[in-house]
């Protein structure tokens, strides 16, 4: 597809027990397409399947797109085949960067990560560094060996990196963080969900923004009255039953239909598709407050429809 593109595994490094960074460059090395912190590209794995990664590299490099991968022996082996299968001087296919965790501009930042969290977090701190704004990070890892990157960001001027070891130091007192905030600071957070949700119970506002890795907070599909999806292109009409997705069913119905999917879960935002009619039940974990308000889009892979029918431009 047009968003795709072939790239070559420049480099894979193993940076900690558990996780090693893949550095991607273009055939021919080339300029990427360029980014912006928070971003994230998809990564067609071997069996065709593909997973969503954040890139963590600096965001002004355009020669080069480096993601780290947790190695999740208990996950959907998409981590797994990227450490088992996927080597140095393969060639690839990636999608070009989606941003759904937008960098928004504030007099000061505090940013935390839970483990592998740091990933969409570090480009985000070298780019407020730049341009002189005062951050901060809480960087919670369960063993000091798991913190990755931290020789670069001690690199990075103008704030304040603290690491937490819980195996060592136990679960970090989250309510001392409101010593270091005020209205102009703009919290940015990535991590484990019980992290996050801790977080969103401690400040009600637009301050916090959250990317969450897994869709363990999801309300999936599995509950919710049957509805039928009209595809605007075509006028076909799919039923969609209760406890199957809109994107399972849809691919059921017609393979040839193209939807860009990844995790499944309504965290990546890959299946992001505009609403032409009706009320979508909107259970993701991209889409803003407001944005679901609109209407005007919705993650075929876990929500649902409020209406009786629901068109989509597709």
């Amino acid at each position: 597809m047009s968003n795709e593109i072939k790239v070559v595994v420049a480099e894979k490094k193993k940076i900690s027990k558990a996780i090693s960074s893949f550095t991607f460059t273009t055939p021919q090395e080339s300029d990427l397409p360029t980014w912006e912190p928070g971003s994230h590209i998809s990564v067609v794995l071997p069996d065709g399947t593909s997973r969503s990664y954040s890139l963590c590299g600096p965001a002004e490099d355009s020669a080069r797109w480096t993601i780290a991968v947790l190695r999740e022996e208990a996950g959907r082996g998409g981590s797994l085949r990227m450490h088992n299968e996927v080597h140095q001087g393969d060639l690839i296919e990636v999608t070009v960067p989606r941003n759904n965790f937008v960098l928004q501009p504030y007099g000061e930042y505090l940013f935390v990560a839970g483990g592998i969290g740091i990933t969409p977090l570090l480009p985000m701190i070298e780019s407020v560094a730049r341009r002189g704004i005062p951050w901060r990070l809480l960087y919670l890892v369960r063993e000091l060996e798991a913190a990755v990157f931290v020789d670069r960001l001690n690199e990075v001027s103008g704030g304040v990196v603290e690491v937490w070891e819980s195996d060592e130091r136990g679960l970090y007192p989250l309510a001392e963080l409101s010593k270091f905030m005020n209205s102009s600071t703009g919290v940015f957070a990535c991590g484990p969900s019980p992290l996050l949700a801790a977080l969103e119970g401690m400040w009600i506002g637009d301050n916090l923004h959250i990317e969450h890795f897994t869709g363990d907070a999801v309300d999936t599909s599995e509950e919710g009255d049957a509805f039928d999806v009209v595809l605007s292109q075509s006028g076909q009409t799919v039923r969609v039953e209760a406890g199957v997705s809109i994107l399972d069913a849809i691919e059921a119905a017609d393979p040839s239909v193209f939807v860009l999917q990844s995790c499944k879960e309504g965290v990546c935002g890959s299946c992001e598709t505009p609403v032409l009619e009706g009320t979508p039940d909107h259970r993701d974990l991209v889409l803003t407050k407001r944005q679901k308000e609109k209407c005007d889009r919705m993650m075929l892979c876990v929500s649902r429809a409020l209406s009786n029918k629901i068109v989509l431009d597709l």
